[in-house]
């Protein structure tokens, strides 16, 4: 009779060459053999857990090296990748655990203290998470991962300069960094240097074709970048789409009901249902749907949870789905019976187009989160209202239309926002122009422009306050671009990233504020209106360059849209020498937007429910998508 233990080391050994050639069918038929000769068998159970991981099995993959770590709690290695299991489903916290016991009993492995900065980053603790890259690179300088890494926690603390340096270290170590390549391109668009940023997405793009997400950040810098058509950014959205999408969707009978059907079930999809500018815009649609009785489904794509992502947990029903396959998701959604789902993402950070190319509900709607056609087949309609786009534009939109009649957001003013002062200039102070844009937005001709402005309020001064001008080389590059027009350093007033309440009280130190162009400020621009300060707005032919011209609209403040650039320049200049108009309008424009359509929420969640039966009952009686116009309904809010 062989001798079974040396019988299971032989193979063992099979099954270990198959894994390390990366043969991992035949590393599991061998592992799966030892275990059913064996079912304690460490190392099995361990790397079967791996391969498992390796094909996004999480669950199975957790239970088998959670049963190799209860044989053998010492080892640091099954700690570690049962941490990078965990991290996977976005069980972050339980993940960061595991790694700190890696690097515990190993603390001269560079990889796990890289691992655990990951994870720490991950649950926004930065600095924590920037000293764990830091004590990876002092045990391995070469480690190209822990340049990169080291280079997004920084670039997330403003520290762009020093992030640019990780990146090119990155780069230099591994040349075919695919990451690093990326995220240098994301960091300049970041810095404003569009021109680099976009050289930077098709040299990437060139090198690896298959990168959806860099041709997605592609796209979101074409929408910042002056000159850029309609039909340049359709073109390359259906790229993405050609490359990128499932081209066989599910297909959906059209319901054989007819009649008046009952409301459609709701499903949304984001990573961002947190205190960001998507969360902000629909948590009150979310919280009037529910009041008003619809059942809403909230699909969760992000690591970080707050308060507002509670506000979301306690009026929808929830589902994480971090980590988890586009095929697992699509049947969730499928089971959760949901006939509209909504994307609340796009081309943009943690967005899940893959999984709406599968075309997982009979109808899909694009909304808030991406200002533009996102190119997919699979996407029926886009959720804009009135202003947005253009009845010319609609042939370059994949989607169908569906315009509200007010505002395409209703919005509640934040908790934190003090009180409005008086003008900040005064009666004979200097007049303040602020911008509060990312920096992204922020291009070589708005620069331009705004450099002639100062010019001709030679009095004036310029407050820029953004996370990237944390960074000394950022602002000198700034401040180069006004010097250009003469504008003295002693008039430029750079402001990083602050908490919310100090942001919204900066806004309230400025006396009128610029809009950025081609791409416009949405929440930025409701912030700003919130504490007094008009914005004046220039829109162009694109979605994302008529978000401030619709609030303004809205609030019937026309007087700060303009027509073309030198028009924006003399409404700047002609407002700059009106102060009492200028204290006019800050004194009332909160009473202005609170008796308006924009926080009106129980009205804008009627306009909402509208549109969705609308949509819905094309449907039922078998009619493609075609463009909406929602028409209005009264305004519930007080003044």
């Amino acid at each position: 009779m062989p001798n079974q233990p040396l019988l299971i080391d032989l193979i063992f050994a099979e099954g270990l060459a198959h894994h390390q050639a990366d043969r991992l069918s035949e590393a599991e038929v061998v592992y799966r053999k030892i275990l059913a000769l064996k079912s304690d068998h460490l190392d099995s159970l361990h790397l079967l857990g791996v391969i498992l991981h390796q094909r996004g099995q999480y669950d199975d993959a957790l239970v088998l090296i959670r049963q190799a770590l209860a044989l053998n709690d010492r080892s640091g290695i099954i700690h570690h990748n049962l941490a990078e299991v965990l991290r996977a489903c976005g069980r972050l916290e339980n993940a960061v655990h595991h790694y700190e016991r890696a690097v515990a009993l190993r603390p001269d492995w560079a990889e796990a203290h890289n691992h655990l900065g990951v994870g720490l980053q991950e649950l926004g603790r930065c600095d924590q998470a920037i000293a764990c890259y830091r004590h990876a690179l002092a045990l391995d300088e070469k480690d190209p991962s822990a340049h990169n890494n080291l280079g997004m926690a920084l670039q997330d603390q403003g520290a762009l300069a020093e992030a640019e340096t990780c990146y090119r270290r990155a780069l230099g170590f591994a040349p075919n960094f695919a990451d690093a390549a990326g995220n240098l391109a994301n960091l300049l668009r970041e810095q404003g240097r569009l021109e680099e940023a976009v050289e930077q997405y098709r040299r990437v793009l060139s090198l690896w074709p298959d990168r959806a997400d860099v041709r997605s950040n592609l796209l979101f810098a074409l929408l910042c970048q002056p000159g850029v058509s309609l039909s340049e950014l359709a073109a390359t959205a259906r790229d993405w789409n050609a490359r990128h999408a499932k081209q066989s969707p599910i297909l959906w009978p059209v319901p054989s009901g007819g009649g008046n059907a009952s409301p459609p079930r709701l499903g949304f999809v984001s990573g961002d249902f947190r205190r960001h500018a998507v969360g902000f815009l629909v948590i009150e649609t979310l919280e009037a749907l529910a009041a008003a009785g619809q059942a809403v489904v909230c699909y969760g794509n992000s690591p970080v949870s707050d308060a507002l992502t509670d506000r979301v947990k306690a009026v929808t029903t929830w589902r994480t789905i971090l980590g988890h396959s586009d095929e697992a998701v699509a049947e969730q959604i499928q089971a959760d019976g949901i006939d509209l789902l909504f994307d609340l993402s796009g081309h943009t950070a943690l967005n899940r187009l893959p999984l709406f190319s599968r075309k997982p509900a009979p109808l899909q709607i694009s909304w808030v989160g991406y200002p533009g056609t996102t190119g997919l087949t699979a996407m029926d309609y886009l959720l804009v209202d009135r202003h947005q786009v253009p009845e010319a534009a609609e042939a370059w939109y994949q989607e169908r239309l569906v315009r509200l009649p007010h505002s395409y957001v209703c919005w509640a003013p934040p908790a934190e926002a003090p009180p409005i002062t008086a003008l900040p200039a005064g009666e004979t102070g200097p007049i303040t122009f602020g911008s509060f844009n990312f920096l992204s937005k922020i291009n070589s001709q708005v620069l331009a422009c705004w450099g002639r402005i100062l010019q001709q309020c030679p009095e004036s001064r310029l407050l820029l306050k953004a996370v990237g001008l944390a960074c000394p080389v950022t602002r000198n590059r700034c401040r180069a671009a006004f010097a250009e027009f003469g504008i003295a350093p002693k008039r430029l007033i750079f402001a990083g990233g602050t908490s919310r309440a100090d942001h919204l009280a900066a806004i309230g130190s400025v006396d009128i504020a610029l809009d950025s162009f081609p791409y416009s400020g949405g929440l930025t621009t409701l912030e700003t209106l919130w504490m007094g300060v008009p914005v004046i707005t220039c829109p162009g032919e694109t979605l994302a360059s008529r978000h401030a011209f619709g609030y303004l609209t809205t609030l019937g403040l026309d007087q700060a849209i303009a027509a073309d650039l030198e028009a924006y320049e003399q409404r700047a200049v002609a407002w700059a020498g009106d102060r009492e108009a200028l204290a006019a309008v800050r004194a009332g424009l909160r009473a202005r937007m609170l008796a308006s359509p924009l926080c009106d929420a129980p009205g804008f969640a009627q306009d909402f429910a509208t549109a969705c039966r609308l949509i819905w009952s094309r449907f039922r009686a078998g009619e493609p998508p075609a463009s909406i116009q929602v028409s209005a309904t009264p305004m519930n809010n007080k003044t």
